[in-house]
């Protein structure tokens, strides 16, 4: 099955809260960004020692750039810095 360039990132944020979440998720919506472009679908949960974060991307350059407005958001509410894994997807299926 052919990706088409889509990829998958996984955060595992230690030391984030929902408290964090909601602000991230808010500051985002502010600046226009809660629907960002090639976003294709967000799920997000907490841990018993933070949060997981898991979103598919139309590519690696539409990630890239939304990391650009997303990293000084989280730095700016304490959000404990984390690096994703980023994987290729290969198949998706909802429902």
């Amino acid at each position: 099955m052919a990706n088409d360039g889509k990829i998958v990132a996984i955060f595992d944020v230690n030391g984030m809260t929902e408290s964090h979440y909601q602000q991230s998720d808010a500051a985002l919506a502010a600046a226009g960004l809660s629907a960002p472009k090639g976003r294709i679908i967000h799920i997000a949960s907490p841990t018993a020692t933070g949060w997981h974060v898991v979103d598919v991307w139309e590519s690696a350059a539409d990630f890239e750039a939304f990391g650009q407005s997303l990293i000084p958001i989280l730095q700016e509410i304490g959000v404990p810095p984390s690096e994703p894994t980023i994987y290729p997807l290969y198949n998706m299926i909802l429902g």
